[in-house]
């Protein structure tokens, strides 16, 4: 057993609970969504999507990139920098725009 790796598992009762946690808070918010929204959304007014689309994939990594320069991070912290502000999208963005009311089908739209 000396010098060998021990696998060992990372599953525990917390990830199993906040697993769970976030399948139910992403089921709830879809089940309240009906496909078509996003559909119609999608087809009748593109303008959201591109805007979301140039800023998710031009203005935040452009944005982020001028950062990282402007405060001389290192090359594996701007990466990581560009990489998060190019997926701002998440469970956390559609539970903001159901609690402040906002256009659920295009943020489902923007991060599908």
């Amino acid at each position: 057993m000396e010098g060998e790796l021990q696998a060992h598992s990372t599953w525990n009762f917390k990830t199993a609970i906040s697993f769970f946690c976030v399948f139910v808070l992403m089921s709830s918010l879809s089940s309240g969504l009906d496909i078509k929204h996003v559909y119609r959304r999608l087809f009748t007014a593109p303008l959201g999507i591109i805007i979301g689309l140039t800023c998710c994939y031009g203005f935040l990594p452009m944005l982020s990139f001028m950062l990282s320069l402007i405060f001389k991070l290192g090359s594996s912290q701007s990466i990581g920098l560009i990489l998060m502000s190019t997926c701002p999208g998440g469970a956390f963005a559609s539970v903001a725009v159901y609690l402040f009311n906002a256009d659920l089908p295009l943020s489902i739209a923007m991060t599908t």
